[in-house]
């Protein structure tokens, strides 16, 4: 099909299911997956947004990781430059200020490194609304791992990429054990922390993933934002959609797909190497008491993604993924831990995700499941569509 027709093919399925027609149900559904599976061109900003200024011709993805990003690079909150109801309103200076560094930071990228991305918010502000200009000596948290040597006292090699994920998947119980199994069902709870005085009490999560490339999560999207009971991810193999809090559900399409990957306890481990490309060891480093190995690569639409292998088990202990925007990159960590042995498997009974903006969610497994059946419905598409970009 070539691009015109597809176009039209897509924005007909989409007219006759958003705008409520009377189509028979499988009718819908192939509408529905239609739609799901073809990737539009992306708006800009000022496409889908109010009162865009600077960021102008910005793909309409990009704006709000890159507002998040901004936000945590000046240590403040949205409301800082924004109006609390109406995001759009001119009211606060600092909003005209943000406009004019952004534009500098941009004209400094340009005219000085060629339009790389090489100053950001965050190469002055450090984490303070007001840039300091005094030096602040690096603090110690941060140590360099021990370095192993041999009987003649010279430092050991790194495992090589293979070694490093042949262990993992050893590991986590062999691949021949992980290939027995066809689904694995999660339930737990989570405990999401955030600034400001809202309390948040722990509240019952789920996760059904089905090989090999099925996963849904209910009381938390692909975003770990808006963690609620109602927040819901879903992505079957070609196609996603979300849910955060009790908000639009919103087809996924871009870095949240790659990241649906990425989170996928069950599929991901047999198929890193096919989800991430430019895989490359980098130098060790240590997490707390803990020494890791580093892996690194990156997906379609998710600039660079960092695996840390615990260097005793060899289990992955922590993921970090990182969003491009265009004040820079925006990551999402996620760190495992509490490996158990369920039906011959190494699961995490522990993950705590931390975002910016002080966003940090724990999740605690109490119950897994393995090899039991899953309705392929559970990943159907929701009806009626929803919007594609609001």
């Amino acid at each position: 099909m070539n691009g015109l027709a597809r176009k039209a093919s897509f924005l007909a399925a989409g007219f006759a299911l958003l705008s409520g027609l009377a189509i028979s149900r499988p009718a819908a559904q192939s509408a529905a997956a239609q739609l799901a599976a073809a990737e539009p061109s992306p708006k800009t900003a000022e496409e889908v947004y109010e009162n865009i200024a600077v960021f102008k011709g910005v793909p309409y993805g990009q704006l709000i990781p890159a507002m998040q990003l901004m936000s945590e690079q000046l240590g403040v909150d949205c409301e800082f430059c924004h109006d609390a109801q109406d995001r759009a309103l001119e009211a606060k200076s600092t909003k005209h200020v943000a406009r004019k560094m952004v534009q500098m930071v941009s004209d400094i990228n340009k005219n000085t490194f060629g339009g790389e991305l090489r100053v950001t918010c965050y190469s002055c502000h450090r984490g303070r609304a007001k840039p300091g200009d005094q030096f602040v000596l690096p603090g110690t948290e941060s140590q360099p791992p021990s370095v192993d040597t041999d009987a003649t006292g010279k430092p050991t090699a790194i495992p090589s990429l293979e070694q490093i994920l042949d262990k993992y998947v050893a590991a986590l119980g062999g691949a021949a054990a992980m290939q027995k199994i066809s689904s694995l069902v999660e339930r737990g709870t989570v405990t999401v922390i955030q600034p400001g005085p809202v309390l948040r009490v722990p509240f019952h999560v789920e996760t059904f993933a089905k090989a090999p490339d099925k996963r849904l999560t209910k009381g938390f999207s692909v975003t770990h934002l808006g963690n609620s009971p109602d927040a819901f991810g879903v992505y079957n193999g070609s196609a996603g959609w979300l849910r955060e809090s009790s908000g639009p559900v919103r087809l996924m399409f871009g870095w949240r797909r790659d990241a649906a990957k990425l989170e996928d306890t069950l599929n991901f481990p047999l198929q890193l190497k096919q989800i991430l490309h430019q895989l490359r060891v980098e130098p060790a480093e240590r997490i707390g008491d803990r020494e890791a190995y580093v892996v690194s690569g990156r997906t379609p639409f998710l600039v660079l993604v960092k695996l840390y292998f615990d260097k005793d088990s060899g289990l992955l202990m922590r993921l970090i993924y990182y969003v491009e925007t265009v004040v820079g990159s925006m990551p999402s960590q996620i760190d495992y831990a509490d490996y158990r042995d369920v039906g011959g498997l190494k699961i995490p009974f522990r993950r705590t995700v931390t975002l910016v903006r002080g966003v940090r969610a724990t999740y605690e497994i109490d119950e897994v499941q393995h090899n039991i059946p899953i309705d392929d419905s559970k990943f159907t598409i929701p009806m009626p569509l929803p919007s594609l970009y609001r």
